[in-house]
C-alpha cells in the first residue's frame, strides 16, 4: 500500500479561501495523508520536514492556488529563487534571495507529468504542464520538497490549482483523483 501526503495551504493575500485548503478533506482516505500549511517562506520546510518523518509517504503532492489560471497546472520544476510583490502571510516580502544556499539552481519532478495531463485531457478535465511554479511560497515548498526527496525516498510533484469559481471543488477532486489513482 503507497502512501501518500498531500499538502494545501491557508488562504493568503486578498483571498478568502484557498481551494487546495478546502480539496484535501475530500481526498483523504487510509493511504491519503493531508496537511495545511502556513503560506511563509521561512516555516514551511520544518513543518514539511516533520509531517514526511512522520507518515514516510512514497509520494508527496503539494497543491496551491494559481488564481488567474483556468486549468490544473502540473509543475515541471522548482526554482532556487525567492521573489514577490506580495508578502506571505507572516509580512516576509522576499526580492530575489536564495531558498538554498549552494543549493542547485532548479529541481525537476521525476513524476511522468505529462502522462497524468494526457489521462486528465483523456477524461475531459483542463490540464496543462507549467515549466515552473514561479518565485512565491508554492515555488519553495516545491524547492523543499524536491530537495529533500532523495534524503526520505519520495517522488514530488507540485499542482496549482485555478479558484473553485472557476473549476469546481468536485471537479478539481476528480482529476486530483485520477493522478492519486495512478500513483497507487
Amino acid at each position: 500500500m503507497k502512501k501518500i501526503l498531500i499538502t494545501g495551504f491557508e488562504p493568503f493575500n486578498n483571498n478568502k479561501e484557498n481551494p487546495s485548503m478546502q480539496i484535501l478533506p475530500l481526498l483523504e482516505d487510509e493511504e491519503v495523508y493531508t496537511v495545511v500549511l502556513p503560506v511563509s517562506y521561512h516555516k514551511v520546510r520544518d513543518i514539511l520536514e516533520a509531517k514526511i518523518k512522520e507518515i514516510k509517504p512514497d509520494y508527496v503532492i503539494s497543491l496551491g492556488l494559481a488564481q488567474m489560471r483556468l486549468k490544473i497546472s502540473l509543475e515541471l520544476a522548482a526554482i532556487n529563487y525567492m521573489y514577490a510583490t506580495i508578502p506571505d502571510n507572516m509580512g516576509v516580502i522576499e526580492d530575489g534571495s536564495l531558498i538554498k544556499n549552494k543549493g542547485p539552481k532548479a529541481y525537476f519532478t521525476t513524476l511522468p507529468i505529462n502522462t497524468f495531463i494526457k489521462e486528465l485531457k483523456d477524461k475531459g478535465h483542463n490540464a496543462t504542464l507549467s515549466t515552473s511554479a514561479g518565485s512565491y511560497v508554492c515555488n519553495s515548498t516545491y524547492y523543499h520538497l524536491l530537495d529533500m526527496a532523495n534524503t526520505y525516498g519520495y517522488q514530488a510533484l507540485f499542482i496549482h490549482l485555478p479558484l473553485a469559481s472557476n473549476y469546481s471543488l468536485e471537479q478539481q477532486k476528480e482529476a486530483l483523483k485520477i493522478i492519486i489513482n495512478n500513483l497507487k
